[in-house]
């Protein structure tokens, strides 16, 4: 398996592979970032950053293929997320409606061994600070 990701700004976001929207020039007025996950060419879903009107981007993926489940693709999506975030200096939380694999992730030891994570309300916020490794 040759997982690699794409991730480009928008100012609309489409899901529609055929109608995949132009990326923008100036990524900072946009209210979406979408981070799409490959195994070699294969699409196999993406994960879209939304910015709010309260200044936090919320977090809405469309899943992963039933045969690529349980491999630790969704942690990786979410990882390339907050990366992105992190460079960005944006501030990052889940939506919502967070689904129960998305709730999965977001409890993650995986995830959380790299970052700090705090339920906040129905929500999980990623926190500014990485953890410190272990010494």
């Amino acid at each position: 398996m040759e997982i690699n990701f794409r991730t480009e700004c928008f100012k609309d976001c489409g899901y529609n592979e055929s109608a995949y929207p132009e990326p923008s020039i100036d990524p900072l007025d946009d209210p979406y970032i979408r981070i799409d996950i490959y195994d070699g060419n294969r699409y196999l879903g993406d994960l879209v950053m939304v910015k709010t009107k309260y200044g936090f981007w919320e977090t809405h993926c469309s899943g992963i293929p039933h045969d690529y489940k349980g491999k630790g693709l969704g942690i990786a999506l979410y990882k390339e997320a907050i990366k992105e975030a992190k460079k960005r200096k944006i501030k990052l939380r889940s939506s919502l409606t967070t689904s129960p694999e998305a709730i999965r992730v977001w409890k993650s030891r995986r995830l959380r061994k790299q970052y700090r994570i705090v339920k906040q309300g129905n929500r999980y916020v990623v926190h500014s600070r990485r953890l410190r490794k272990n010494r």
